[in-house]
């Protein structure tokens, strides 16, 4: 299982966009916890992206809500950085 971070770029957009609906909550739970076990799971849709977000991956977490991660050595070690999270729009 490999260590999930968070910036607070991320917790402060999930905190909002969680805050009046619990089974997004819970969704966002099931998916860091996925991304934790296998960032390639495919129910995430977990891709590689390019241009001005080279070196970073999207994965799914609903129809229109993406999650924006990169990986990062911490204490020589890989960990999943989440940067942010939104609408497709609002991330790409």
């Amino acid at each position: 299982m490999m260590k999930i971070l968070q910036t607070n770029n991320f917790t402060r957009k999930a905190n909002r966009l969680t805050r009046k609906d619990e089974s997004l909550r819970n969704k966002l739970r099931e998916v860091i916890f996925k991304l934790g076990r296998n960032p390639f799971d495919h129910s995430l849709f977990t891709h590689k992206l390019k241009g001005e977000l080279e070196g970073k991956y999207s994965s799914r977490l609903t129809f229109d809500l993406r999650i924006i991660f990169k990986y990062v050595k911490e204490n020589n070690e890989d960990r999943i950085l989440l940067l942010t999270i939104g609408s497709h729009d609002e991330v790409y």
